[in-house]
């Protein structure tokens, strides 16, 4: 093996060219070396209160959660506590959801009678 020649004035920015791309490559290796990665931060498990989703925040985290799933908020507080904000509902949403829940109990009730009457004609 030979050894280089001694850095003179002539040939130094060959030598800082050479040098720029060994650390370059360098830098690259470190920034994508598995070996050196740190642990990812631990993780609390929280569940959305709304939709009950299972969340991974970080440890020690307090403050404002946004649930990916159903879009509501909540304030996850020291020692895992919970506090529900969600969306403020409008009047739109009120009653489509009253709306619903009334037509739900209608359908209820006309299948329960409906049951009745075919047991009714088929019994007497």
């Amino acid at each position: 093996m030979e050894a280089p020649p001694p850095v003179t004035e002539q040939n130094k920015d060959r030598y800082l060219e050479e040098l720029s791309k060994i650390t370059e490559a360098d830098d690259w290796i470190e920034r994508h070396s598995t070996q050196n990665q740190q642990e990812s931060p631990v993780k609390d498990i929280v569940d959305c209160p709304f939709c009950k989703r299972r969340l991974r925040i970080p440890h020690g985290y307090q403050g404002n959660v946004k649930c990916p799933q159903c879009d509501k908020y909540f304030t996850k507080k020291s020692r895992g506590r919970i506090t529900k904000k969600g969306k403020i509902s409008s009047l739109g949403e009120g009653v489509v959801h009253y709306l619903l829940l009334e037509a739900a109990v209608i359908l209820t009730v006309l299948g329960l009678m409906g049951i009745w009457f075919t047991f009714s004609i088929l019994f007497r």
